[in-house]
């Protein structure tokens, strides 16, 4: 049967000529995006209308996938914050309103939502109030908005407003990737092995393999989009809407991308959710090899940090015992994919990190999914 290509809805040429005569007499003007990289063209689409009007880029920590390159000089991080009193134009490509509740909406920022749905009537309790609502498909939006960049290049001032905010958002980003340079350095002179010392050898090792990385870490999520730092359009997927779905997304992805390496980064905590049996048994059914690696810190750390949080001075903090969130006593979790005939290792030394990581990529580019149990220290 015939397969009717979906339709597509624009924004009239009317409406984003007023969006981009807004961007073009901003000083200050910034992206936030949480999902325009996970439709067909979107990571592409953005990356051109960034560089074209020189804009920078925040991915909030909200976003599920990589939506621009993280090693890109227009990439501003992820948070929002410094740009909230110092941005005059927020544009929100496929992105909830990173300010909640309404009333800390930006000081003097006006507001556009670029979205397939831009109002969001099935979240209901978000209260946008944007000035500019673009409607359609992002990146059609995008690309619109990209071609009126042209137009912009005579207008001398809106040129040297460009040029002032690109050079000061590569100053930060020189000082991001510093700063970046710095924990990595500190991370591989520790003792035991620490959560970026990991993420780190894990993007020197993906590094020209096309890979990509699903993460389903809590934790450390953070440290992994921060160090991996993938800079392709369908490198990077988090997990969200509950424990338990990072095997079966990675899988998925798998199954979608058989040509590619696929990378699953996961908590031990998240792990244990999992129905890892049956994961282990579909991965070595359908040959979808993984590279499975656990960040292992032997607690469900978020439960803790939250005990410690709104009970300071409670009976746990008394006693010492967390109670449910201790995972000392799992057994080692490499060892469930033993069964299946699966490479596995378990490491505790940094010196054994690389060449670890190396014989799993190696064992899963021969067809066979690896499990690496990496007991971090934090």
């Amino acid at each position: 049967m015939p397969v009717v290509p979906p339709g597509s809805t624009h924004s009239s040429p009317e409406e984003v000529d007023l969006v981009a005569q807004l961007i073009r007499e901003a000083d200050s003007p910034v992206i936030v995006t949480e999902t325009a990289g996970r439709e067909a063209g979107g990571f592409e689409a953005l990356l051109a209308f960034a560089e074209a009007w020189n804009i920078p880029v925040v991915e909030p920590d909200s976003a599920v996938c990589g939506n621009f390159p993280r090693t890109h000089p227009l990439h501003a991080g992820s948070d929002i914050g410094p740009w909230m009193d110092e941005a005059d134009l927020i544009l929100l490509v496929n992105c909830r309103a990173p300010f909640y509740p309404p009333s800390r909406r930006p000081s003097k920022a006006r507001i556009v939502v670029i979205d397939e749905v831009p109002q969001r009537p099935h979240v209901v309790y978000q209260v946008l109030f944007a000035d500019r609502y673009l409607e359609g498909n992002a990146a059609n939006t995008l690309r619109q908005l990209t071609k009126r960049a042209k137009a912009a290049h005579a207008d001398e001032t809106a040129v040297a407003a460009a040029t002032a905010r690109r050079c000061a958002q590569e100053e930060r980003h020189a000082d991001e990737q510093a700063a970046i340079a710095a924990a990595e350095a500190k991370a591989a002179g520790a003792e035991g092995i620490d959560p970026v010392l990991v993420a780190a050898t894990l993007r020197g090792l993906l590094d020209g393999r096309d890979a990509i990385v699903v993460d389903e870490t809590i934790t450390h999520s953070r440290v992994v989009k921060r160090h991996v730092q993938t800079s392709d359009p369908d490198s990077y997927f988090y997990v969200q809407g509950g424990l338990g779905q990072g095997i079966a997304v990675a899988l998925g992805v798998k199954l979608a991308a058989r040509e590619r390496p696929v990378v699953l980064t996961i908590g031990d905590g998240a792990f244990a959710y999992n129905p890892v049996i049956p994961s282990y048994d579909a991965a070595k059914a359908y040959d979808l090899p993984l590279l499975i690696v656990v960040f292992n810190n032997r607690v469900y750390k978020s439960m803790n940090l939250n005990h410690r949080r709104f009970y300071p001075e409670g009976a746990a903090a008394e006693t010492g015992e967390w109670l449910g969130t201790d995972l000392h006593r799992l057994p080692r979790l490499a060892q469930f994919a033993e069964p299946f005939g699966m490479h596995t290792e378990t490491v505790d030394a940094p010196d054994a990190l690389a060449p670890a990581l190396e014989r799993a990529l190696k064992a899963v580019a021969e067809g066979t999914t690896a499990v690496v149990d990496v007991l971090v220290t934090r």
